[in-house]
């Protein structure tokens, strides 16, 4: 054991062996040294056992936290067995042991991911997800929100195969548990309709989307979030393939209901303004296309701000509507724009990036 894990078990002792104080094993696990994290944790349950016994609320603490980094370090056979030894004490108790590291690692997660470090927060969330599967089982309700974040990160990285095969086994488990018409179900559907636009599989989403708003409609009312979401992904969709005219309709009504519901500066209603744009553009719109943009723009950079990643695309479409219009000068700044900005903030290899540099190798060609 180097002197730095030696001062580790000490320190736990000073501290009364808290289980769940992070401000050692945390550090490690930010900083992606795994295997120091793991020798931290493994030291700190052996302190809580000799402390405090094997059954203290802290010991079931540290537990966990050690079985999370075995599974995220891919050792599953030894969390496996700590998992199943686990069960039986878990049982007897109130599972708060397991209800606070979860939402420990959550807090932890959503921080990377609002840092932008999805591929820490993919890594991070692909343990609590095995963690969770061994301790509460894979069609949990907490495990299941677990994958949905998963999915979130995997789009945000582009990987979007991925992200389809981990939503649609979402969706499979939330038939199965709470059945089709089932609010979270009619989410699942949605996201699933979502990332089917990112993959271009348009009339696949297309479908779902129209299968899920009826029934989003019914169950829920024509004003809930869920129902506004899957008409904002039918108008999307529309434009995708082709249905231009139902699009603009589409988002004219839908973009009343969302200023109402969430207010006219919320990421929702500006979503879908900018979609009634882009309907508009590719109906022979352009010039009020174009100031749809603009209007859109000045919103989100104001509340927003510049580098955004809505604000971005928003600067991406803009130079699409102005290549159309022959503004080819203008069109490259806000291409160039885009570009710099999903360079810094979403990396060279994101496919949003690679397709605002293709844009601006276009408007750049004489």
């Amino acid at each position: 054991m180097n002197l730095y894990l030696i001062f580790t078990f000490f320190l736990l002792i000073a501290w009364g062996i808290r289980a769940e104080d992070t401000r050692i094993r945390q550090p490690l696990q930010e900083a992606g040294k795994d295997a120091e994290a793991e020798q931290a944790a493994r030291a700190q349950v052996s302190a809580c056992e000799a402390k405090l016994g094997a059954a203290h609320s802290d010991t079931l603490r540290a537990k966990i936290a050690l079985a999370g980094l075995l599974m995220k370090r891919e050792k599953r056979s030894e969390a496996d067995t700590l998992l199943r030894n686990l069960r039986p004490v878990l049982a007897q108790s109130s599972g708060a042991e397991l209800r606070d590291y979860v939402l420990d690692q959550g807090t932890r997660i959503r921080a990377l991911m609002a840092q932008g470090r999805h591929a820490a927060a993919e890594l991070e969330l692909r343990g609590l997800i095995s963690l969770e599967e061994g301790l509460l089982g894979a069609e949990n309700h907490d495990t299941l929100l677990a994958r949905s974040g998963l999915v979130t990160c995997l789009l945000e990285l582009g990987k979007y195969a991925a992200a389809e095969q981990e939503q649609r086994a979402v969706v499979a488990s939330r038939e199965k548990m709470s059945g089709p018409d089932d609010r979270q179900t009619l989410q699942a559907r949605c996201s699933l309709a979502t990332i089917l636009i990112h993959a271009e599989k348009y009339a696949e989403a297309e479908a779902i989307i129209r299968e899920v708003i009826p029934v989003s409609v019914r169950r829920l009312g024509p004003e809930h979030s869920t129902t506004l979401y899957a008409v904002s992904i039918l108008a999307s969709v529309l434009v995708y393939n082709e249905k231009f005219a139902e699009a603009v309709q589409v988002n004219r009504g839908l973009i009343p209901l969302q200023a109402h519901a969430f207010g006219p500066e919320h990421l929702n209603t500006l979503s879908s303004r900018s979609q009634l744009a882009k309907a508009l553009l590719d109906a022979g719109q352009a010039d009020e296309a174009e100031q749809e943009h603009r209007a859109v723009l000045a919103i989100r950079e104001r509340v927003y701000g510049a580098e955004h990643v809505d604000t971005l695309q928003n600067c991406y479409n803009l130079a699409l509507c102005l290549q159309a219009e022959k503004k080819t000068a203008e069109a490259l700044a806000y291409a160039r724009r885009a570009y710099d900005g999903r360079l810094k903030v979403l990396g060279k290899d994101h496919p949003n990036t690679l397709k605002a540099q293709k844009l601006v190798e276009s408007l750049s060609t004489p």
